[in-house]
């Protein structure tokens, strides 16, 4: 998939690491949203494990603040799971190889592209495809396209995610993982498992 010149490496932009900031942020986001420290990362953390032993780098962007976060969800009217919060801090967004996933890239939560989950979820909010506690997470394909819908956040602050054909939700859906990690988790390994058949085939 091309990538989107709005969200590309700028001169000093290095990718995000979770570093002791961004690790209370993402304590914080656990413990605010139930009282207690909740989210539980396994699935979330081998994604990038895999991605990383396999050489595949995601695109480097400027990460979000924790501020930044709270101001989206304020915009967006909704609590975003936890695996995916945690996502935007590491990493903004995730864009490698055939995943793009959305998020906040380098033009904040004003970006104009189908990679900002601001965008992407109002456009789509305002011609009648999501209802307002969904967010689009991305696409699947030429038409279908995948959402989180928060109204749906259990006991471990995650809510599932969903593909929906591009006419919208009305017309039906189908739950693909119960939770971002796990969805996140799902895309890696078939992203790695179709490379390597390509490597195979030459």
């Amino acid at each position: 998939m091309p990538r989107l010149d709005d969200d590309k490496l700028v001169g000093g932009i290095a990718n995000c690491k979770l570093d002791e900031n961004i690790a209370r942020q993402v304590d914080d986001f656990a413990v605010n949203s139930s009282g207690k420290c909740t989210m539980t990362e396994q699935a979330y953390r081998e994604a990038l494990k895999l991605l990383k032993e396999n050489g595949l780098d995601p695109l480097p962007v400027k990460c979000p603040s924790y501020e930044d976060i709270m101001r989206l969800e304020q915009r967006l009217n909704v609590q975003l799971p936890n695996s995916y919060r945690t996502m935007l801090l590491e990493l903004g967004l995730l864009q490698v190889e055939s995943i793009d996933i959305a998020g906040i890239g380098n033009s904040g939560l004003e970006g104009k592209n189908a990679s900002n989950i601001v965008f992407a979820t109002e456009k789509d909010r305002a011609e009648g495809l999501i209802s307002g506690s969904m967010v689009r997470i991305g696409t699947s394909g030429y038409g279908p396209f995948y959402f989180i819908d928060c109204g749906e956040l259990d006991g471990r602050g995650e809510a599932p995610v969903w593909e929906a054909p591009g006419n919208g939700v009305s017309h039906g859906k189908d739950r693909i993982a119960d939770s971002f990690d796990d969805f996140l988790l799902r895309e890696v390994r078939n992203l790695i498992e179709g490379l390597n058949d390509e490597t195979e085939g030459e």
